[in-house]
């Protein structure tokens, strides 16, 4: 087959045209990409730089009292005290370490807790 110069010139430039197109589609997917990932980093960041608050009307469960700076819990069936320091403890703080202190608030000398006692949650006061 013969291609004249006119028909060789034109593919070269169908080639050329298609190649420009996937490099654009290449630096849009990779700008996409970066975008991406910076929002993921910026998310990630803005959720761990966060604390959690205390306590919240928004957060109050139902069985959280809170009256004048005092906040205490009621135990309800199946609450142990990991679960309830899960629940109320400040976000940076240790679990472990936050079941100590409602151990020592509340003077209890080991873990078990009975349905309708009442805890006073420690509470932490950022200054």
């Amino acid at each position: 087959m013969y291609y004249s110069p006119i028909d060789f010139n034109v593919t070269q430039q169908k080639k050329k045209t298609m190649i420009k197109q996937r490099k654009i589609k290449m630096v849009k997917v990779c700008v996409m990409l970066v975008v991406s990932c910076l929002l993921f980093l910026l998310g990630s960041a803005t959720i761990y730089s966060l604390n959690k608050p205390d306590i919240s009307e928004d957060m109050i469960t139902a069985s959280t009292i809170v009256m004048e700076d005092q906040v205490t819990v009621i135990v309800k069936k199946g609450d142990t005290l990991w679960d309830i320091a899960v629940r109320n403890k400040p976000y940076a703080m240790d679990t472990r370490n936050y079941v100590y202190l409602l151990k020592e608030q509340n003077d209890l000398s080991n873990s078990v807790l009975q349905v309708g006692q009442v805890l006073m949650l420690p509470v932490h006061v950022e200054q």
